[in-house]
């Protein structure tokens, strides 16, 4: 029943892939309602806070488990889709609310952040430590490539005016949030076998699950969906939680919220991640608007597909190959090399952006830094951050990542305004209508190889003070 858990989660990531296909109806969500870039932007900076939202799911899954979180991103997700459905019968009304659209959309990403962390918790859960990257590996390329399919879906299967299409688009989004939350609560289960013992056994809510030999068993709660049989914990006990300087947490079963917030490793991680992941969501929203200022909109349809295709090879294969080279090439270094390519990307497209093919080359290194930093991170985080407790920390760490998203978002749409406030024609052309919200991506890019780079400088510093004590003792 796990590897038929594997694939549901696969199927619910592969329709949570859905919010990222805003960039290709923006066109006509700006058209319809006669919006102004700014207010486009708050639609997508508010589609994406919604999905960082992410620690309202992750502490519902850690307290409820998946059963009752599929449900409640059901009923977000098909709620959320109807009510953007019905801005396309009142128009006029939502031309002069964009904020209340926004609010919708907000409700998406919400939606979507409970299918997310549904799929990712229970089948991080499921299989063990030594296969981590590869189950996040194949979880993500879902979610990555699934943007691709949905992207031809509305360009070549969906027929109609931009303002029909867009209304088609919604309410077959809302019907597979409907299929796949029906899916998730009816098959994905929290499953552990213990190869050594087929004992059972029912323990309270507050004593631990994991153990420093091994634990006969687990709880198992009918009304949550989590079953778990006895726990062979000869599986490092790293994966269960974490330290901040001596390790002196190694031995506990969970970091509380707490103690978390007071980590400074926590944070220097989670910050890395952020300023990493607000580029890949800024790039990604606004790759159509780039693509129409510098006059190469007619290329969209191979652009659009660029991210959605590298993320998902990327995902996939690091994700393998990060388990099988980790004692050779640690999760972190790749975790640094992503954020350099971010960085380098915008620096190529506030260059030379007007150039297609170095347009492409932009496109296709934020498209494989967003499959780097989305498989590994949250498989860094559940090895030295608490697996028990990851859907809070994770879905703290994406909730900041949208924040940063969302201001960048902004700037970049007041920005890009003023740029269009003084050209002619009611159009912009040019790099220089969107090098702005580029500089801003650009300085986040940087922010993040810098915070990065302290991290693991700290890491080793740790690694090397405890060695010395061991030796001296």
């Amino acid at each position: 029943m796990r590897y038929f858990g594997l694939f549901v989660g696969c199927m619910a990531k592969f329709v949570s892939g859905s919010i990222f296909t805003f960039n290709v109806y923006q066109g006509d969500i700006k058209s319809l309602f006669n919006y102004t870039q700014t207010e486009v932007e708050l639609q997508s900076s508010l589609l994406n806070l919604g999905l960082g939202i992410g620690f309202i799911p992750g502490v519902l899954y850690d307290k409820f488990g998946p059963f009752w979180t599929s449900a409640a991103g059901l009923i977000v997700s098909v709620g959320s889709y109807m009510l953007l459905w019905s801005t396309t019968k009142f128009v006029p009304f939502y031309k002069n609310n964009s904020w209340l659209m926004g609010i919708y959309f907000l409700l998406c990403g919400l939606g979507s952040a409970f299918t997310y962390m549904v799929a990712l918790n229970t089948n991080i859960m499921n299989f063990d430590k030594k296969y981590r990257g590869t189950i996040v590996g194949l979880l993500n390329s879902f979610i990555a490539g699934s943007p691709s399919v949905f992207v031809q879906i509305y360009l070549h299967v969906l027929t109609g005016s931009g303002g029909t299409k867009y209304a088609n688009f919604l309410v077959f989004f809302a019907i597979l949030f409907a299929v796949v939350g029906i899916m998730c609560m009816l098959f994905l289960r929290i499953y552990t076998d213990d190869f050594q013992d087929d004992t059972v056994k029912i323990i309270p809510d507050n004593e631990s699950i994991n153990g420093t030999n091994t634990v006969e068993t687990c709880r198992k709660e009918s009304h949550t969906g989590t079953e778990m049989n006895s726990i062979s914990t000869s599986q490092d006990t790293s994966s269960s939680c974490c330290s901040n300087n001596n390790d002196e947490l190694s031995d506990k079963d969970s970091m509380s919220l707490r103690q978390i917030v007071c980590n400074l490793d926590y944070h220097l991680f989670s910050w890395m991640f952020v300023f990493a992941a607000a580029i890949g969501l800024v790039f990604l929203n606004n790759l159509t608007t780039i693509s129409k200022s510098v006059r190469l909109s007619q290329h969209d349809s191979v652009l659009l597909i660029l991210i959605p295709i590298s993320n998902a090879i990327v995902s996939f294969s690091l994700g393998f190959l990060s388990d099988v080279l980790k004692d050779k090439i640690p999760r972190m270094t790749l975790l640094l090399a992503s954020c350099v390519l971010f960085t380098v990307s915008l620096l190529l497209a506030i260059l030379k952006g007007s150039a297609f093919g170095v347009l492409v080359i932009s496109t296709i290194l934020c498209g494989a830094s967003t499959g780097i930093i989305w498989t590994l991170s949250p498989t860094v985080m559940s090895e030295r951050f608490c697996l028990q407790n990851i859907g809070r920390n994770w879905g703290m760490t994406i909730l900041l990542a949208a924040v940063v998203g969302f201001g960048i978002q902004e700037i970049f749409g007041h920005l890009y305004d003023h740029q269009l406030a003084h050209a002619q024609g009611g159009n912009c052309f040019g790099l220089s209508c969107v090098r702005g919200g580029l500089i801003a991506g650009l300085v986040s890019g940087i922010l993040s190889v810098l915070v990065c780079i302290i991290y693991m400088t700290k890491r080793r510093i740790q690694r090397f003070l405890a060695q010395k004590r061991r030796t001296e003792s």
